[in-house]
């Protein structure tokens, strides 16, 4: 996706914590392959003087994202222990859109 396209899902659902939390990793994940591609097209150059840098950092850049979801390592936040999340007294957007729904239908 553009970015134009993630702001606007950013805007429109600006309280959700879920969409929020997805926007800022995309955002992260982003900013990763854009540093790997520098990295890569520094390796790309006939010049030998820091290849082992360029290459020893890509391979730190990697082995970073693997342990960040390494099963073994991953410690699920709030957001992911199987309950839901309560964000105030009205609770998550999908129970606040349910109780819309329940309050349309009763009229």
């Amino acid at each position: 996706m553009i970015r134009s396209q993630l702001h606007a899902i950013a805007v429109r659902r600006r309280g959700d914590p879920d969409v929020a939390a997805l926007l800022w990793e995309i955002k992260r994940l982003r900013d990763l392959l854009a540093t790997i591609g520098a990295h890569l097209s520094e390796l790309r150059h006939e010049e030998p003087t820091h290849r082992e840098y360029f290459h020893s950092r890509l391979q730190d850049l990697l082995e970073a994202e693997r342990v960040r979801f390494d099963p073994k390592t991953f410690k699920p936040g709030p957001l992911y222990d199987g309950k839901p999340e309560r964000t105030g007294p009205e609770g998550t957007e999908g129970e606040r859109a349910a109780k819309r729904r329940a309050r349309e239908e009763r009229g």
